[in-house]
């Protein structure tokens, strides 16, 4: 999965056709929303099971995602039910990532995660990082990142499951607002909210880039 921020920019690619694009096509994508819709309804338990899993897996794995699916939970669960198992499936992918990076090492996240993108993270990454640096690691790298990397270096569990709940918080909760808004054809506020959001996560990622680097510099 990419990091949350690229959530949300999913979201946005899922709601920009809907503002410039023929009714025609915008009923396709309502007909898609809808018809994930149909599936939750009629069996209830799996479907929140499956999207409970989908979510957990969007941190496990690498270029998966969630968002698609947002929509549909809202409408059958609710802004709250989809946010309980939004939420819920990303603390438990965070957390599965967490264990497996700490009981099997680098052979066993290799097959989640090329060896590449973990190194390009794992110089300004370290067992000592104040709480603070592991929460703008969360927010700034791709979500499968900063479990494993943590879990193989044992960093603390409890300091990284806080970091996480604390980091992964208002994404969910935007996450769930936005599809609220797209669902209820109010663009503009849709936009906005993604948008606050995605610039706070800029902001933190530019301030974990100039720590790492300050970090490489000290180490030289």
């Amino acid at each position: 999965m990419t990091s949350q921020r690229y959530f949300l920019f999913i979201l946005a690619a899922i709601a920009f056709p809907l503002v410039i694009v023929p009714f025609a096509v915008q009923d396709e994508i309502f007909a898609f929303i809808h018809w994930i819709e149909g599936f939750m309804r009629e069996m209830p338990v799996l479907g929140a099971v499956v999207f409970f899993l989908v979510s957990a897996a969007s941190v496990l794995v690498a270029f998966f995602s969630a968002a698609v699916i947002v929509p549909s939970a809202v409408l059958v669960w609710g802004s709250l039910g989809a946010f309980l198992l939004l939420y819920a499936g990303w603390i438990t992918g965070g957390v599965l990532t967490y264990g497996i990076g700490r009981l099997f090492g680098k052979s066993a996240v290799r097959r989640f995660v090329r060896q590449e993108r973990l190194a390009r993270y794992e110089d300004a990454v370290s067992h000592r990082m104040p709480f603070w640096a592991v929460a703008l690691l969360v927010v700034s790298v791709p979500a499968e990142i900063p479990g494993y990397l943590l879990g193989i270096l044992r960093y603390p569990f409890w300091k990284f499951l806080l970091a996480l709940s604390l980091a992964e918080l208002p994404f969910a909760l935007v996450s769930v607002y936005a599809s609220g808004e797209l669902l209820q054809g109010r663009y503009f506020g849709f936009f906005v909210t993604v948008a606050l959001l995605g610039l706070a996560a800029w902001f933190a990622s530019q301030s974990f880039a100039r720590r790492a680097k300050r970090k490489r510099q000290e180490s030289l």
